[in-house]
Formats: C-alpha cells, sequence, structure tokens
C-alpha cells in the first residue's frame, strides 16, 4: 500500500537510513500505547472493528475526545481538597 510506512531491510544500511526506522519504531510504540489506554477504557477497542473505515476513524476520534475530557475531569476532581 502507498499510505504505508516500512522500516529499511538490511545490516549494512546508512545512517539516515537507520534514524528513519528508529523514529518510524518510536512512533508505532506511541500509537500502540494509545490504543491500550483506549482499549484499557473502551470495550469496544478489544475486538475487530466491524464497521467501514470511515466509521471507525470517527469512532477513534470521538474515544479520544471523550478520554481527554474524562481525565481532565478527574485530574481536576484530584487535585482538590473536599468541600464538607
Amino acid at each position: 500500500m502507498d499510505n504505508l510506512l516500512r522500516p529499511f531491510l538490511g545490516r549494512q544500511i546508512t545512517r539516515e537510513r537507520r534514524l528513519f526506522n528508529y523514529r518510524l519504531s518510536r512512533a508505532r510504540l506511541v500509537v500502540e500505547c494509545a490504543f491500550g489506554i483506549l482499549s484499557s477504557q473502551w470495550r469496544m477497542f478489544r475486538r475487530v472493528i466491524t464497521t467501514s473505515p470511515e466509521v471507525t476513524e470517527l469512532c477513534v476520534k470521538a474515544a479520544c475526545v471523550l478520554h481527554n475530557f474524562l481525565r481532565r475531569k478527574t485530574i481536576g476532581r484530584t487535585s482538590r481538597t473536599p468541600v464538607e
């Protein structure tokens, strides 16, 4: 596919290609960690999503927005002392 990045293969690759492979690997880890966090909170990410790519994209975006909203609410609540 034209829109997927693959690491360069081989042992004797240039410094620039090794740097590209490293950065690609780090980016993949960030995405995997993000989906790990989302799947721990949202059940829909624990199985195959059987909708169209457009609907799947909207679901992922909505889950990210909800996750950020809930984190802000939780962080704001834990930093204050309870009012009696």
